[in-house]
């Protein structure tokens, strides 16, 4: 028997491949997905959500001269860099074409650039301080240790993918239960966590709001996962070249 081999598509727990398909995972792109999301949820969502819910009491900063209060100041840079996440994790979740691996790498180095630079040149002023989580941690040796850490893994996942030469389109988004439950727990999420950001300082309730609003960024991005058989069959399908030859009992 003679024909191309069965093609590797990535599959959800508890989905059954079709005949001639292997179940193929990338534990890396997954590591580094969600480690970009919790990232992106906390540097972006978050304060995005809250400048929204609290304005002009809630002040907020990605960098030195890029913050504001509320829709106030570089808000606008905000809303970009929202955007900017959503659209790298939407390529990631969903076949990880191009220009995924560029944007991957323009957030990623940068980043642990500018935290080695943080952490060299004003080591005791460079900690994570969360009012609301009255949490005050020096970030001198976990911070470069971490950024680094995943922006090495970024460059070496990009690199091996590019080497693979895979072609690869946009794969399409499915319409599934549990991509409904996803979006129905992030709608649902919104007056709950625009009740709870309004509380006290560092109180229980204001906690609650800040761990709500991140979990929610989380199921909005598990909702954009096309990580399905069927998905990625009609992703690979159009990728093939026109007259492959094709499997035959």
């Amino acid at each position: 028997m003679t024909g191309r081999p069965a093609t590797a598509i990535p599959t959800e727990p508890g989905t059954r491949p079709r005949k001639g398909i292997t179940p193929r995972r990338d534990p890396l792109l997954t590591v580094i997905l969600t480690w970009t999301t919790l990232l992106t949820g906390i540097l972006f969502w978050l304060p995005l959500v809250r400048s929204l819910v609290e304005g002009d009491e809630y002040q907020w900063g990605l960098a030195p001269g890029i913050g504001g209060r509320g829709t106030g100041g570089a808000f606008g840079g905000l809303v970009l860099g929202t955007l900017y996440a959503f659209a790298l994790l939407v390529l990631g979740r969903r076949g990880a074409r191009q220009p995924f691996h560029w944007l991957l790498l323009a957030f990623h180095l940068p980043l642990a650039v500018a935290v080695f630079r943080a952490a060299a040149t004003s080591p005791e002023d460079f900690r994570f301080e969360g009012a609301s989580l009255g949490v005050d941690v020096p970030l001198v040796v976990i911070g470069p240790a971490l950024f680094g850490l995943f922006a090495l893994l970024a460059v070496v996942w990009v690199g091996r993918d590019l080497l693979r030469r895979e072609r690869r389109r946009l794969a399409p988004w499915r319409w599934t239960r549990a991509n409904r439950v996803r979006l129905a727990i992030f709608v649902v999420l919104i007056p709950i966590e625009a009740y709870l950001l309004r509380g006290a300082l560092g109180s229980t309730r204001e906690i609650a709001g800040v761990l709500v609003t991140v979990t929610q960024w989380f199921f909005l991005n598990r909702a954009l996962n096309a990580r399905s058989v069927a998905a990625f069959e009609s992703a690979v399908e159009a990728a093939e070249p026109v007259g492959a030859p094709s499997s035959s009992p």
